[in-house]
Protein backbone atom coordinates (compact mmCIF):
# COMPACT_ATOMS: atom_id res chain seq x y z
CA UNK A 1 0.00 0.00 0.00
CA UNK A 2 1.32 3.44 -0.92
CA UNK A 3 0.08 6.56 0.89
CA UNK A 4 0.81 9.99 -0.60
CA UNK A 5 0.42 13.55 0.66
CA UNK A 6 -1.32 16.11 -1.49
CA UNK A 7 -1.04 19.88 -1.38
CA UNK A 8 2.58 20.51 -0.35
CA UNK A 9 3.65 21.07 -3.93
CA UNK A 10 0.86 22.80 -5.83
CA UNK A 11 -0.34 25.80 -3.88
CA UNK A 12 -0.75 28.08 -6.86
CA UNK A 13 -4.18 28.61 -8.37
CA UNK A 14 -4.51 27.97 -12.11
CA UNK A 15 -4.78 31.75 -12.62
CA UNK A 16 -1.50 32.38 -10.74
CA UNK A 17 0.30 29.67 -12.72
CA UNK A 18 -0.76 31.27 -16.01
CA UNK A 19 0.95 34.53 -14.93
CA UNK A 20 4.32 32.81 -14.30
CA UNK A 21 6.88 32.78 -17.14
CA UNK A 22 7.22 29.24 -18.58
CA UNK A 23 11.02 29.17 -18.26
CA UNK A 24 10.73 30.25 -14.61
CA UNK A 25 8.34 27.39 -13.83
CA UNK A 26 10.71 24.82 -15.32
CA UNK A 27 13.51 25.97 -12.97
CA UNK A 28 11.66 26.36 -9.68
CA UNK A 29 10.10 24.18 -7.02
CA UNK A 30 6.37 24.25 -6.72
CA UNK A 31 5.45 25.51 -3.21
CA UNK A 32 7.46 23.42 -0.71
CA UNK A 33 8.78 21.33 -3.56
CA UNK A 34 7.84 17.85 -2.48
CA UNK A 35 5.19 15.36 -1.52
CA UNK A 36 5.75 12.41 0.80
CA UNK A 37 5.05 8.76 0.11
CA UNK A 38 5.07 5.96 2.70
CA UNK A 39 4.42 2.26 2.10
CA UNK A 40 3.04 -0.47 4.34
CA UNK A 41 2.39 -4.17 3.84
CA UNK A 42 -1.32 -3.81 4.62
CA UNK A 43 -4.01 -1.15 4.56
CA UNK A 44 -3.73 0.55 7.98
CA UNK A 45 -4.33 3.93 9.65
CA UNK A 46 -0.81 4.66 10.92
CA UNK A 47 0.71 5.62 7.51
CA UNK A 48 -1.85 8.42 7.15
CA UNK A 49 -1.01 9.60 10.67
CA UNK A 50 2.70 9.74 9.77
CA UNK A 51 1.96 11.78 6.64
CA UNK A 52 -0.23 14.13 8.69
CA UNK A 53 2.69 14.54 11.13
CA UNK A 54 4.94 15.54 8.21
CA UNK A 55 2.39 17.94 6.69
CA UNK A 56 1.91 19.67 10.09
CA UNK A 57 5.64 20.46 10.02
CA UNK A 58 5.12 22.65 6.95
CA UNK A 59 1.78 24.14 7.85
CA UNK A 60 2.45 24.99 11.50
CA UNK A 61 6.20 25.69 11.61
CA UNK A 62 7.17 29.30 10.86
CA UNK A 63 10.43 28.21 9.24
CA UNK A 64 9.97 24.61 8.12
CA UNK A 65 13.05 22.59 7.22
CA UNK A 66 13.07 21.46 3.60
CA UNK A 67 13.61 17.72 3.45
CA UNK A 68 15.56 16.00 0.70
CA UNK A 69 16.91 12.59 -0.20
CA UNK A 70 18.99 11.46 2.78
CA UNK A 71 17.14 13.50 5.42
CA UNK A 72 16.52 11.66 8.68
CA UNK A 73 13.44 12.63 10.67
CA UNK A 74 12.86 11.72 14.34
CA UNK A 75 9.24 10.85 15.12
CA UNK A 76 9.39 11.35 18.88
CA UNK A 77 7.87 7.90 19.44
CA UNK A 78 6.95 4.69 17.63
CA UNK A 79 5.85 4.89 14.01
CA UNK A 80 2.61 3.19 15.02
CA UNK A 81 1.17 4.88 18.11
CA UNK A 82 0.46 2.84 21.24
CA UNK A 83 2.76 0.01 20.16
CA UNK A 84 6.25 -1.11 21.06
CA UNK A 85 7.47 -0.59 17.50
CA UNK A 86 11.19 0.05 17.34
CA UNK A 87 10.74 2.23 14.25
CA UNK A 88 10.97 5.78 15.56
CA UNK A 89 12.62 7.67 12.69
CA UNK A 90 12.04 8.17 9.00
CA UNK A 91 14.66 8.27 6.29
CA UNK A 92 13.91 10.09 3.02
CA UNK A 93 14.85 8.55 -0.31
CA UNK A 94 13.63 8.18 -3.88
CA UNK A 95 11.81 5.07 -5.05
CA UNK A 96 12.42 3.36 -8.34
CA UNK A 97 8.69 2.57 -8.49
CA UNK A 98 7.70 6.07 -9.61
CA UNK A 99 9.44 9.25 -10.86
CA UNK A 100 11.49 11.11 -8.24
CA UNK A 101 10.82 14.47 -9.90
CA UNK A 102 7.51 15.57 -11.36
CA UNK A 103 6.99 18.83 -13.26
CA UNK A 104 3.68 20.32 -12.17
CA UNK A 105 2.05 23.42 -13.68
CA UNK A 106 3.60 25.48 -10.85
CA UNK A 107 7.11 23.96 -10.84
CA UNK A 108 9.02 20.85 -9.80
CA UNK A 109 7.95 18.41 -7.10
CA UNK A 110 10.19 15.73 -5.58
CA UNK A 111 8.39 12.57 -4.51
CA UNK A 112 10.18 11.77 -1.24
CA UNK A 113 9.63 8.23 -0.07
CA UNK A 114 9.88 7.99 3.73
CA UNK A 115 10.72 4.67 5.36
CA UNK A 116 10.53 3.79 9.03
CA UNK A 117 13.84 2.96 10.69
CA UNK A 118 15.14 2.53 14.24
CA UNK A 119 17.30 4.85 16.33
CA UNK A 120 20.19 2.36 16.15
CA UNK A 121 19.92 2.21 12.34
CA UNK A 122 19.91 6.01 12.12
CA UNK A 123 22.91 6.20 14.46
CA UNK A 124 24.79 3.79 12.19
CA UNK A 125 23.96 6.01 9.20
CA UNK A 126 25.18 9.07 11.11
CA UNK A 127 28.51 7.35 11.84
CA UNK A 128 29.22 7.45 8.12
CA UNK A 129 29.04 11.24 8.23
CA UNK A 130 26.67 14.22 8.27
CA UNK A 131 25.79 14.02 4.58
CA UNK A 132 23.15 11.87 2.88
CA UNK A 133 25.59 9.02 2.17
CA UNK A 134 24.82 7.15 5.39
CA UNK A 135 21.10 7.30 4.67
CA UNK A 136 21.68 5.99 1.15
CA UNK A 137 23.71 3.11 2.56
CA UNK A 138 20.92 2.43 5.08
CA UNK A 139 18.18 2.30 2.44
CA UNK A 140 20.32 -0.05 0.36
CA UNK A 141 20.86 -2.27 3.42
CA UNK A 142 17.07 -2.36 3.89
CA UNK A 143 16.83 -3.56 0.28
CA UNK A 144 19.42 -6.28 0.87
CA UNK A 145 17.45 -7.59 3.84
CA UNK A 146 14.32 -7.79 1.67
CA UNK A 147 12.53 -4.97 3.51
CA UNK A 148 12.88 -2.49 0.69
CA UNK A 149 11.12 0.81 1.28
CA UNK A 150 8.16 -0.71 3.13
CA UNK A 151 7.73 0.44 6.72
CA UNK A 152 7.05 -2.61 8.91
CA UNK A 153 6.26 -1.47 12.47
CA UNK A 154 6.83 -4.87 14.08
CA UNK A 155 10.19 -5.65 12.46
CA UNK A 156 13.32 -6.06 14.54
CA UNK A 157 16.18 -3.59 14.46
CA UNK A 158 18.65 -4.66 11.78
CA UNK A 159 21.69 -3.71 13.84
CA UNK A 160 20.99 -6.71 16.11
CA UNK A 161 21.36 -9.19 13.25
CA UNK A 162 24.65 -11.16 13.34
CA UNK A 163 25.50 -10.30 9.72
CA UNK A 164 24.52 -6.61 9.90
CA UNK A 165 28.05 -5.17 10.09
CA UNK A 166 29.21 -7.30 7.15
CA UNK A 167 26.22 -6.33 5.02
CA UNK A 168 26.70 -2.67 5.95
CA UNK A 169 30.40 -2.73 5.01
CA UNK A 170 29.74 -4.53 1.70
CA UNK A 171 27.00 -2.05 0.81
CA UNK A 172 29.15 0.91 1.88
CA UNK A 173 32.11 -0.31 -0.21
CA UNK A 174 29.91 -0.87 -3.29
CA UNK A 175 28.27 2.56 -3.05
CA UNK A 176 31.49 4.43 -2.30
CA UNK A 177 33.13 2.77 -5.32
CA UNK A 178 30.17 3.83 -7.48
CA UNK A 179 30.27 7.37 -6.07
CA UNK A 180 34.03 7.67 -6.71
CA UNK A 181 33.48 6.57 -10.31
CA UNK A 182 30.99 9.43 -10.58
CA UNK A 183 33.48 11.99 -9.19
CA UNK A 184 32.84 11.83 -5.42
CA UNK A 185 35.88 12.97 -3.43
CA UNK A 186 34.88 11.68 0.01
CA UNK A 187 33.09 14.88 0.99
CA UNK A 188 30.47 14.32 3.68
CA UNK A 189 32.07 11.17 5.08
CA UNK A 190 33.42 11.23 8.62
CA UNK A 191 37.21 10.71 8.73
CA UNK A 192 37.62 10.81 4.95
Amino acid sequence: WHYVTSGLSQLYSPEEVKKLPKDEIENMYSAWGHEFVISSKHHEDWPSEILFFLVKHFVLDNAPRRFQKGSRIPLGGPIKRNTKSKLDHLVCTFSGDYPADVLLPGGHCEMLHVTGVTTAEVNRAKQWGPGPGGSTILTNVLQRYGIGLVSIPDRDCLTTKPDFNNIWRETEDELESEWKTNGWTGEGKANS
